[in-house]
This record gives structure tokens, sequence and C-alpha cells, in this order.
């Protein structure tokens, strides 16, 4: 009933993102309609990938100008999309889109090189299960299955999502960061 699923408690769990290149993505996740024995601790490693290197490269080198995206997308996997950003894996199931993410970050401090989410980040629901969202990555275009991926990273840990969860990441609790 309504009653029982307003009541249903909402569980965070943490998910950082790291890699040898330099970034850093911290996730907090919030998934509804889950009990507290389902809480989920989720803990990303991340790198750019081969694209993003070059372009990024050539173009703050002077070689060849990269017209950076006006908008940037999370989108979730079930498989590595790996240095080559192969996005094969990406999710397809029901309620499932990319989020753009790019309206939803912050100004990068330039004390820290953070940026954090100042707006709630959903995906979902869910209108039919989910594989576990093993991995995450950030692409330049809204759709599903193209584009060029920028970052990705993989879950340590993993949640099926079932139909009508949402996964939600809370203010703040995405944060990305170039050292």
């Amino acid at each position: 009933s309504a009653l029982l699923q307003a009541a249903s408690s909402l569980v965070e769990a943490t998910a950082v993102l790291e890699t040898v290149t330099g970034l850093i993505i911290v996730t907090r996740f919030v998934s509804e309609s889950v009990t507290t024995e389902e809480q989920l601790e989720v803990r990303f490693g991340s790198g750019k990938t081969r694209f993003a290197r070059k372009s990024i490269l050539d173009h703050f080198l002077g070689r060849v100008d990269y017209s950076f995206p006006a908008a940037v997308y999370a989108a979730l996997f079930a498989e590595e999309p790996t240095a080559e950003g192969i996005v094969a894996s990406e999710f397809t199931q029901g309620g499932y889109t990319r989020v753009d993410i790019s309206t939803l970050m912050g100004n990068a401090d330039l004390a820290t090189g953070e940026s954090k989410n100042s707006s709630i980040i959903d995906f979902g629901p869910a209108t039919e299960e989910w594989p576990a969202a093993a991995f995450i990555g950030v692409l330049d275009t809204s759709i599903s299955g193209t584009g060029n991926m920028l970052y990705f990273g993989s879950a340590l840990t993993q949640r099926t999502l079932k139909a009508a969860d949402t996964l939600r990441v809370p203010v703040d609790g995405l944060v990305i960061r170039e050292r």
C-alpha cells in the first residue's frame, strides 16, 4: 500500500571512484523501497577513457581543438566499459535513462579541485528488475548505447534494483575531484 511504501526506510550507501589519472568520484546512493537489511555499500574505482585523455591533452597542448560537450550524462553498466569506453553493457531495462549531471553539479572548488552535486540525482524508477549496477560512466550524450565515454568506475559491491526502486544520489553525494 502507499502507506507501507511511504514508511519504507531510505538506505544510504557510499561509493568512491578513484584513479591513477587523478579523478575521484564519491557517491552516496539512497535507494527507495528497501529495508534496512538490504543496506548497500558501493565503492568505485574509476578511470578516464583513452578518448578523454587524448582529447584533453591535444586540446590543452594546442594540437587539436576539442569541443567540450554542452552537457554530460551519468550512465549505469553491468560490465566494465574499460579505458576504451565500451557502452555495450549499458542498462536497457524499463525505466532506465542516462541522467544529465552537468546542470546538477556545482562549480569546482579551486582549493580542493572538487565539484559536488547541488541537486538530487535519480536513476529510475525501475519498471522492471535491473541488473546489478556494477559500473558507472560519464558520457557526452543522452542517447543510451552511444557517445563518447569520458570517465568510468567499477563497483566493489553491487545491488540489483527491483521494479519501483529508484537509485538516488543525495545532494553532495556525488563528488568529482581532479588531482
